[in-house]
C-alpha cells in the first residue's frame, strides 16, 4: 500500500466523508445537501532528495537505474507498456528520489511527480507509472472540484487502486508472452496467489473464444477481460486484506473533498461514467474498468459493491442516522 502524499489527508473522525449525506435513493443514486463537516489536514510532504524529468537522458539513466530498467521493459510491451510510457514521458512530469520510509515504497504526487524510495522493484515503478497515467486522463479532478458525490468519490479511490493492480497483472502477462524479463517484487496485491490465479484463468478463458490463437487483437481482449475480472474481484473484497487497507485509505483521502450534491441526474451519471472510464484506460482499445460501473445500471452495482466494504458502509450508515 502506497498512499499518494498530495492526496493523503488525515481526518478527525472517520465519518467525515459521509457526514453530509442525507439520503440514498432506491435507485442507488445519491443526493447530498450539506457540505463536508471537516476540512482536511494535509499530510507532511515527502522530503525530496532530487528530481529529474521523466525523459530518456543521462541524468535519468545515471541517477535512476531502477526506473530506466523498468522503462526499458515498458518500451518492449506494445499493449500495456508503450501507451503508458509514451503518455507519462510526454507529460513533463518529474521522478523524485525520496528517503526510505515505512509508509510507502513509491507514490504518485498529483502535482505531477512520481516519488520513489531507493532501489524499488519494478512492480512498484509500474504501479506508480499507471497512477501517473490515470492522472493524465483527468481522473483526479474530483479531488479539487465537486464532480462526484461522497460515495462515488470514495468508490473512485478504490477503483483507482483496483485497476492499478489489474494493470500490473496485465503488464506482467504481456511481458511473459513477449519473453521480456520482468523483475517484479512482493510488495503489491498483484502478487496475491488468488488474484494472480483469477487473472490467469480469465485470460485463458478469453483466449479460448479466439480458438486459442494468439494475435494482437485476441491478446488485447484477453488482457482487458482478465483485468476487469480482477477489478470485480477486488471490489467484491475477494482479497480482504487489500480491501480493508484501501477502504481505510479511501476514507482518509476523501475527507474534506468537495462533493457534488445531486448524483441522480443524467448529466451527472454521464460525467461519472467518463471519469470512471478514465480510471481504467490503458489505451484507446484497452480498458481495465468493468462496464457495470458505467452502464445503465451503474448505480446499482456501485451501491452493491460499496456496501461490501463494511468499514465504509457502517460509517455511511452512522453519518446518516
Amino acid at each position: 500500500m502506497r498512499p499518494q502524499p498530495s492526496r493523503l489527508v488525515f481526518h478527525r473522525r472517520l465519518g467525515a466523508p459521509f457526514a453530509m449525506a442525507c439520503s440514498l435513493l432506491a435507485s442507488g443514486c445519491e443526493q447530498t445537501l450539506l457540505e463536508p463537516a471537516d476540512a482536511p489536514v494535509t499530510a507532511p510532504a515527502a522530503t525530496d532528495t532530487f528530481c529529474v524529468p521523466l525523459v530518456a537522458g543521462d541524468s535519468l539513466r545515471r541517477e535512476f537505474t531502477d526506473v530506466t530498467r523498468s522503462t526499458d521493459t515498458m518500451a518492449q510491451l506494445p499493449l500495456t507498456g508503450v501507451p503508458v510510457l509514451r503518455e507519462v514521458t510526454a507529460s513533463g512530469m518529474n521522478v523524485c528520489r525520496i528517503q526510505k520510509t515505512d509508509d510507502y515504497l513509491g507514490a504518485f504526487d498529483s502535482t505531477g511527480r512520481i516519488l520513489l524510495t531507493p532501489n524499488v522493484e519494478m512492480n512498484v515503478i509500474v504501479h506508480e507509472y499507471f497512477h501517473a497515467h490515470q492522472h493524465q486522463q483527468g481522473v483526479n479532478v474530483f479531488l479539487d472540484r465537486p464532480v462526484l458525490t461522497a460515495r462515488d468519490a470514495v468508490f473512485a479511490n478504490l477503483l483507482i487502486e483496483a485497476t492499478t493492480v489489474a494493470y500490473e497483472l496485465a503488464f506482467q502477462k504481456e511481458a511473459d508472452l513477449q519473453s521480456v524479463p520482468y523483475a517484479g517484487g512482493r510488495q503489491t496485491a498483484s502478487n496475491s496467489r488468488s488474484t494472480r490465479h483469477l487473472f490467469n484463468v480469465a485470460f485463458s478463458e478469453k483466449m479460448q473464444t479466439y480458438g486459442g490463437v494468439d494475435t494482437p487483437d485476441s491478446r488485447r481482449a484477453a488482457l482487458a477481460y482478465a483485468g476487469q475480472k480482477v477489478v470485480l474481484y477486488l471490489m467484491a473484497r475477494g482479497d480482504e486484506m487489500w480491501g480493508d487497507a484501501y477502504a481505510r485509505q479511501a476514507a482518509v483521502i476523501s475527507t474534506g473533498l468537495p462533493f457534488a450534491h445531486d448524483g441522480c441526474s443524467a448529466t451527472y451519471r454521464a460525467a461519472r461514467a467518463g471519469l470512471y472510464q478514465g480510471i481504467g484506460h490503458v489505451s484507446e482499445n484497452l480498458n481495465l474498468l468493468p462496464s457495470v460501473y458505467t452502464g445503465r445500471d451503474a448505480d446499482h452495482f456501485i451501491a452493491r459493491d460499496f456496501d461490501r466494504f463494511m468499514l465504509l458502509k457502517d460509517t455511511y450508515a452512522a453519518a446518516n442516522r
